[in-house]
């Protein structure tokens, strides 16, 4: 297993499934990694950036690191990464996609979080996938101490969000489900009550390998991800991205 720093393409990407050049695996995560789409990712779940076109968020967008597997099979030029949180009490992650998200001009203000999964359901999982969520805010958050600030500048600390995206939803199902902390008052009275606003998940469920008869999400980003990991020729997706989404 290999892990890169990859600039992908999203036309080349859309491709190389059918040209046979990527597992299907490596084909998600760059396609998810590209930063055509992860600008409406970005422009559904993160507040600053709802009212944006997801064209001017696409130069907010870092260079995102993405773990695959098999590099050399999607015909791309690419830099050796670690794509690895290690911490000695609580071991070892492997971040699907991670990318740093640029706000007003400034330096990054927050962390995203993309994995690509097959399923929630935990009969296959043998757990909880929202723990699982919940595990990887916290890594996320803890592992900036001595990167994003030093000694007691919490201040300097940046959101942080995870965001799954399942493609084993049923027909009715397909949504998108939030994740967070919540201030609330429980005595007393105060003007304003303090928000945490830096641990952020996400969990977006989408019905994929959608075939032709079957209708789109009404939700346009889980319909533009049904479309991309649908079986649908090249040329249909393209067609499709570029009607709906305006994708090129």
């Amino acid at each position: 297993m290999i892990y890169r720093k990859v600039k992908t393409n999203l036309s080349r990407t859309l491709s190389s499934i059918e040209q046979d050049k990527a597992t299907s695996d490596d084909y998600v995560k760059c396609i998810l990694a590209d930063p055509q789409i992860a600008a409406y990712i970005v422009q559904a779940l993160v507040p600053e950036f709802k009212e944006m076109e997801a064209e001017k968020i696409i130069p907010c967008i870092g260079e995102p690191t993405v773990m695959l597997r098999f590099p050399e099979r999607l015909g791309v030029k690419i830099q050796n990464v670690n794509n690895e949180s290690v911490d000695e009490d609580d071991g070892k992650i492997i971040y699907d996609i991670k990318f740093p998200l640029y706000y007003n001009g400034k330096r990054r203000e927050f962390i995203i979080n993309i994995e690509a999964q097959k399923s929630s359901k935990k009969s296959k999982l043998g757990y909880q996938l929202e723990n699982r969520i919940a595990y990887y805010m916290g890594r996320m958050i803890s592992e900036q101490k001595g990167t994003e600030f030093v000694n007691s500048n919490y201040d300097d600390l940046k959101s942080v969000y995870t965001i799954w995206i399942c493609m084993d939803t049923k027909k009715s199902e397909d949504s998108i489900i939030e994740f967070g902390m919540k201030s609330s008052l429980i005595y007393g009275k105060i003007k304003k009550i303090p928000q945490i606003d830096k641990l952020n998940g996400a969990l977006i469920n989408v019905r994929t390998r959608a075939t032709k008869n079957k209708k789109q999400s009404k939700n346009k980003l889980i319909g533009m991800l049904e479309e991309l990991f649908s079986k649908s020729e090249f040329i249909e997706k393209r067609r499709y991205l570029k009607k709906t989404m305006d994708l090129k």
